[in-house]
């Protein structure tokens, strides 16, 4: 559509519009990114829920296929990894949150331009301003928003997937970017897609979706299959109390921690906007085009019926069962598809206000004038209610963190004499005080230090006795009771703590810690190295080196790690290399073993150690970009060259 060309609005329509050039969509996104981030933009870490940001991010293990942690930040934080050593991941996440903001909302006015600038305003803000997204922004979900922001552009394409092969690859590899939330999205999308067009090239594109995954789905099958646990929907599901829970679900509400959920202070104003817009949305259904209406109101229904499965009564069961399998485990918090609502709904509810406007101008009369303008605004005012309690800092649950000198010190001594690091207390999550309040989130010390750091991942949800650790680690559980002993009976834990390999004990005060500290500091194997107000850094004097024989533990055995999959110079006889054990390490074509205590042994001979998995990772890397690289050509020479095909 050119600038400011004169459209009409449906056939019928008695108002003409007029369009911004393309520039200033993404402007006006741009700024509502500013506002909702606001303090947040500061020079600083960030720290709320699972959201943990600091200035150096280690390379995800999962690039390479292994654990322990599930590889739920690869792809889509790598380039922030790979960059960090020159610019601050502080800064390349942010931008990355701000552009989330911007996209949807650009992608939600493209799509509603016709029915009017106040109309596609009110999609974008819809979209770019829904408590769903500023919600998973603040809490550190970036895949999850970035996928509802990515959805709106690739509609057109995905839901009309055999038409043109190359951009359904692109559209899937942006998608694949996210990790297992977009890419599942998008396999949603493009059966629906399929299903419209009766099939229209089906193997074709459901090969190109596939071979664009392998970035996240080779690793993740990797990862899970050395023995992470995962929770079921039983402790995720979504909130929605009462019919007033369900509307707000309808706006965009529904996350299974309230506290953090934007917007949660006022219900009934959100209740009261999610039946509008879904009154809206219905009016409108028809308008958004012919070609790809149909799938996204299917879609829409398949997104909402299943982000409230897990909440409804005699279905919510059946969902917890369906979550305790790999498959449907990536739903066991079932609110992840309720973008495929909310995107759907943000279009069509300024269509259908669009259609109020053309009715009340068909009656005539200036009060009839009035209400259509009025019906006109709804959306826009949807959003705002909607959006407002998100801005500046996502409504204060953000703020740029300056960490204290004791946590610099801790990683600056790991640093100079890397080795595996144990926290202590032994959570996965921790209480910390900055900002002036309390801020509870995933804890910070495993991405702050990077290397080999021993961390609970048993989020304390389930009702196991023994827990769900939900990383792939074998020495989890060696660690856990050798914390417990310490923490509760006041055992020393130096000791066993050298024979897991611990070069290094970080406390942090938290919780009741006076009992933990006084342990920590009476036991003559550690020594303390720094002292801070809340952080303390302890070395395992009995440690012995990266790797020991495995005929005596107190003898160093040489080992050099080239990359994280592949170590030479190993000693010719078994070792134990102090790294967490798990299926599909080699030396030369032997399998290593796990030890008891959950540590690598590698066996005695000759040549590399290596992780054979990692093979199949790089393969699966070489397809999804061989593939990515094939689309852009193609969509590169068919705008060099408009005639070929």
């Amino acid at each position: 559509m050119v600038s400011g060309a004169e459209v009409a609005v449906g056939e019928d329509a008695g108002v003409s519009v007029t369009t911004w050039p393309r520039w200033v969509p993404w402007a006006i996104g741009l700024v509502l990114g500013l506002v909702v981030m606001g303090p947040a933009l500061a020079p600083g870490v960030l720290l709320n829920l699972d959201l943990v940001v600091t200035e150096v991010a280690p390379v995800p293990r999962g690039v390479w296929g292994l654990g322990p942690e599930l590889p739920r930040r690869v792809p889509l934080y790598l380039p922030a990894a790979w960059l960090s050593p020159i610019l601050p991941a502080t800064i390349t996440i942010k931008a990355m949150m701000v552009a989330t903001v911007a996209i949807g909302f650009a992608g939600g006015y493209r799509r509603t331009e016709s029915q009017g600038r106040l109309a596609a305003v009110g999609a974008g803000a819809l979209i770019a301003a829904s408590p769903l997204l500023l919600t998973r922004l603040a809490i550190g979900h970036l895949m999850i928003a970035l996928t509802m922001a990515l959805l709106v552009w690739a509609y057109p394409t995905l839901l009309r997937p055999g038409r043109d092969l190359p951009r359904t690859a692109l559209w899937c590899a942006a998608f694949a970017c996210t990790g297992n939330v977009g890419g599942l999205v998008a396999l949603a999308v493009v059966v629906a897609g399929l299903v419209a067009t009766r099939g229209e090239r089906g193997a074709k594109v459901l090969g190109l979706w596939l071979s664009t995954q392998l970035v996240w789905l080779v690793p993740g099958i990797a990862v899970f299959a050395q023995g992470a646990g995962l929770l079921d929907a039983t402790v995720f599901a979504t909130r929605a109390p009462g019919l007033d829970g369900y509307l707000r679900v309808l706006a965009g509400h529904g996350f299974w921690q309230d506290y953090y959920q934007v917007g949660s202070g006022q219900p009934w104003p959100a209740a009261v906007v999610g039946l509008v817009l879904a009154c809206l949305a219905v009016l409108g259904r028809r308008g958004l085009p012919a070609e790809w209406r149909r799938p996204a109101q299917w879609l829409a229904v398949a997104g909402l019926v299943t982000a409230v499965a897990s909440t409804t009564p005699f279905v919510e069961d059946l969902w917890a069962a369906f979550t305790r399998n790999p498959l449907g485990a990536n739903l066991r918090e079932s609110q992840r598809a309720l973008p495929l609502f909310a995107v759907w709904a943000a279009l069509t509810a300024p269509i259908g206000a669009a259609r109020l406007c053309r009715s009340a101008a068909r009656h005539g009369g200036a009060l009839a004038d009035a209400a259509g303008h009025a019906a006109l605004a709804l959306p826009l005012a949807c959003a705002v209610v909607l959006g407002a309690p998100g801005l500046w800092g996502i409504g204060g649950q953000l703020c740029a963190i300056d960490l204290p000198d004791d946590w610099r010190a801790a990683r600056a001594t790991v640093d100079a004499e890397p080795g595996t690091v144990a926290l202590l207390p032994f959570d996965g999550y921790m209480d910390l005080r900055f900002c002036g309040t309390r801020l509870h989130t995933l804890n910070p010390w495993p991405i702050y230090l990077g290397g080999d750091v021993l961390v609970a991942s048993d989020l304390g949800l389930g009702a196991e006795p023994d827990g769900t650790p939900e990383r792939a680690d074998p020495r989890e559980p060696v660690m856990a009771e050798i914390a417990r002993a310490a923490e509760e009976d006041g055992v020393a834990p130096s000791s066993r703590l050298a024979a897991l390999g611990v070069r290094w004990v970080v406390f942090t005060r938290t919780g009741t810690f006076l009992d933990l500290q006084h342990t920590l500091e009476s036991d003559p194997g550690l020594e303390r190295v720094t002292v801070g107000k809340d952080v303390f850094t302890y070395r395992v004097r009995d440690w012995v080196g990266p790797a020991v024989a495995a005929d005596d533990a107190a003898r160093a055995a040489p080992i050099d790690p080239v990359v994280e999959p592949l170590a030479l110079g190993v000693a010719e006889g078994a070792t134990v290399w102090h790294r967490p054990g798990a299926a599909g390490w080699l030396r030369g074509l032997t399998p290593a073993e796990t030890t008891a205590e959950g540590l690598l042994e590698v066996p005695s001979g000759t040549g590399p150690v290596w992780y054979g998995p990692t093979a199949l990772v790089l393969v699966g890397d070489g397809v999804a970009v061989g593939v990515t690289a094939w689309a852009a050509r193609d969509l590169w020479r068919r705008r060099r060259q408009p005639d070929a095909r």
